[in-house]
């Protein structure tokens, strides 16, 4: 996958960046609504509790999930948009050895409409694939709190966006891939 990666991270969060040790996960089921209560020590402790939330609609909850690469899915114009204010997309990337060697293959060779293959980040992040059906928004100050260790080129955009069209629209991704080696 030559030429994926560019050479250097780009000055301005860009789909296809690649970002190190994000939290990403969703609620643990049966969902456990929480509150916080904070001691004279400064300790802060949560419990279990009927759902309660705040002006805008979100409350705390128990969740589960794992700190992982994650991969910058929103389009520019939205990140360029939301003025450096508003959450982003992303998709969790897993390193290729979570997978068994003929699974592997398959999403080397683009043949998993969930999976885009990215190649390892040379001393950052191992060889790995970007899982397209754990999409989830991470908050802005986040997002500016992660390391960014790679920027998408081009033809790494490219390739993320024809992927995030094989796996919303199931459209042929061998012919998707013809029309994208032009």
């Amino acid at each position: 996958m030559v030429g994926f990666w560019a050479a250097a991270v780009s000055a301005d969060l860009s789909p296809g960046d690649l970002l190190v040790g994000a939290l990403v996960g969703a609620s643990v089921f049966p969902t456990v609504p929480l509150k916080s209560k904070t001691y004279k020590a400064g300790e802060t402790a949560w419990s279990a509790t009927p759902w309660s939330s705040s002006g805008d609609g979100r409350g705390h909850f128990l969740a589960n999930g794992r700190m992982t690469s994650v991969m910058v899915i929103s389009h520019s114009c939205e990140i360029d948009k939301q003025d450096g204010t508003k959450s982003v997309l992303v998709a969790p990337a897993f390193p290729m050895t979570n997978l068994q060697s003929d699974h592997q293959a398959v999403v080397r060779n683009g043949e998993r409409h969930a999976f885009l293959h990215i190649p390892e980040v040379t001393g950052q992040a191992p060889e790995s694939y970007v899982d397209l059906r754990s999409i989830a928004y991470l908050p802005r100050p986040m997002i500016n709190a992660l390391k960014r260790v790679a920027s998408a080129t081009g033809v790494g955009q490219n390739r993320l966006e024809a992927q995030l069209i094989g796996f919303f629209t199931r459209i042929d991704l061998d012919k998707l891939k013809a029309k994208l080696s032009v």
